[in-house]
């Protein structure tokens, strides 16, 4: 008796700790009146599947904006505003309705936040992105760890980098990195040692994609010896001592050991295999880290056989997170029965993907302004339509545009998709549409493989980027 006594009193002891108020009040200096912004804010470490909570506040009559958030958890929080095309004209009509002015702060207990936000004159060299184009003043009692991320962050995207930097294979985004470091350093004595080192930790494992381009293109033409030399310093350049319980923490690290273990594989077998690494990572010790990547790689590895897969790491997986995220993708898995939408076509006349039973289907995701849908598909996918007109197989292109202008735009236009394939728009819902947050789909082009009886027979696999293999695919399943 005494010991359930115990046990609720520390219960609720452990709720009242965790009941906190997350109050950021912001000004914005090009908004005018009845303007509004949104404070986005999530704890869960994959927000790109399970989507972040989103409020509004109304620009007041002094000038700002009020959020005030009950919250049970410390959280990662963004300010945005709707997209303005007049400042970015290039992103007119996709599936862009927000603009990030204010991206991924740490939120971990009861405050108050002033945050005054400044619009730069110019972009950031390395970025020209909108979230790298403002600067701020935080006020308030956690004040200290705000600034240091944002005068870091600013120092790393404010310092551009040259041709050899670019091709230094051992030590990638040394020059940025160093020059956060350094603001970053500044504030030591302000912070404690776990704020220093997650920040830290961002720091150095920021963009992992753009870090390792450089030496995914060029060590297919080196020898064993060289690749081996050149991972073994590219290693030894990231080995910065950093906590594990930090690194759990971190987006950038796991995103940066994902990345690092795809180029390990190219350095080894030529090609990726997320099949056998998601294998070997169920004989990994269990921890919330090793939970972590062991989900990440799941998720973004596009791995063949996850129907089969995923109940051992369901099994292997002990953090509620990490399994909320991978029941969500679990339809994603060979043999289960695609999702039956009804989507309108150019010509406003809705298509469902029953209309196609009987045929191979290959769906294309893509939106305009996506450079690796354009890519894709002038350099596979209108090969592979041309090649293989008149046999049993259905192509269908998927556009999250949010403007139907747009979108119809860029059909003409040839360089997404062709007139070979059957275009369909999401009218306008975007990523938020069924289909898309039903399967979790966050990243472009992302392509589905259905067989002629409905269910999928590839989920966005990397084999599915190699002409030949598509074919193949595509071939098989039609000749059933």
């Amino acid at each position: 008796m005494k010991k359930i006594i115990l046990a609720t009193l520390l219960t609720g002891l452990h709720i009242q700790l965790l009941a906190m108020k997350m109050d950021i009040t912001v000004t914005y200096e090009r908004a005018s009146m009845g303007d509004t912004l949104f404070l986005q804010y999530y704890d869960t470490f994959f927000p790109r599947v399970i989507k972040p909570s989103m409020v509004s506040a109304v620009r007041s009559g002094d000038g700002t904006y009020h959020f005030c958030v009950d919250l049970h958890s410390p959280v990662r929080f963004s300010i945005l505003k709707r997209l303005d095309v007049n400042d970015y004209p290039n992103l007119k009509g996709s599936h862009f309705k927000f603009n990030t002015i204010l991206s991924n702060y740490y939120w971990q207990g009861d405050e108050s936040l002033l945050i005054h936000i400044r619009k730069r004159t110019t972009s950031a060299p390395q970025m020209n992105q909108a979230n790298f184009d403002f600067s701020y003043q935080f006020i308030g009692k956690e004040s200290v760890r705000h600034r240091a991320k944002a005068l870091s962050d600013s120092a790393f995207y404010w310092t551009e980098l040259t041709i050899d930097d670019r091709q230094n294979l051992a030590e990638p985004d040394v020059r940025r990195i160093n020059a956060g470091l350094e603001v970053l350093d500044s504030f030591r004595e302000s912070l404690s040692q776990a704020e220093y080192q997650l920040l830290k930790a961002e720091i150095i494992f920021r963009h992992p994609v753009e870090k390792l381009a450089e030496i995914k293109q060029q060590i297919g033409q080196m020898n064993r010896e060289q690749r081996y030399a050149t991972l073994a310093k590219l290693d030894k350049f990231f080995d910065r001592g950093i906590d594990e319980k930090v690194l759990t923490q971190s987006q950038s690290y796991v995103h940066y050991w994902f990345e690092r273990q795809m180029l390990g594989m190219i350095a080894k077998n030529g090609r990726t295999n997320s099949d056998s690494l998601l294998t070997l990572r169920l004989n990994q010790r269990s921890s919330l880290l090793s939970d972590r990547l062991t989900t990440y790689l799941l998720v973004y590895g596009q791995a063949q056989n996850m129907g089969k897969i995923i109940p051992s790491i369901l099994t292997s997986v002990a953090d509620t997170d990490c399994q909320q995220v991978i029941n969500s993708v679990s339809g994603r898995g060979v043999g289960n029965k695609m999702l039956n939408f009804e989507l309108p076509d150019t010509n406003g006349k809705l298509v469902n993907l029953s209309s196609f039973k009987g045929r191979a289907v290959l769906i294309d995701f893509w939106y305009t302004g996506c450079g690796g849908c354009v890519n894709f598909y002038n350099k596979v996918l209108s090969k592979v339509e041309q090649e293989m007109q008149g046999q049993n197989i259905a192509f269908v292109a998927i556009s999250i545009d949010a403007g139907k202008e747009s979108w119809i735009k860029s059909v003409k236009g040839g360089r997404y998709t062709s007139d070979l394939a059957t275009n369909l728009y999401t009218g306008g819902a975007g990523s938020k549409h069924e289909l898309l947050s039903h399967y979790g789909i966050d990243s472009f082009p992302t392509l589905i493989v259905i067989d002629p009886e409905g269910n999928i027979a590839n989920f966005n696999s990397k084999e599915l980027r190699d002409p030949v293999t598509l074919k193949q695919k595509l071939i098989e399943l039609s000749t059933r």
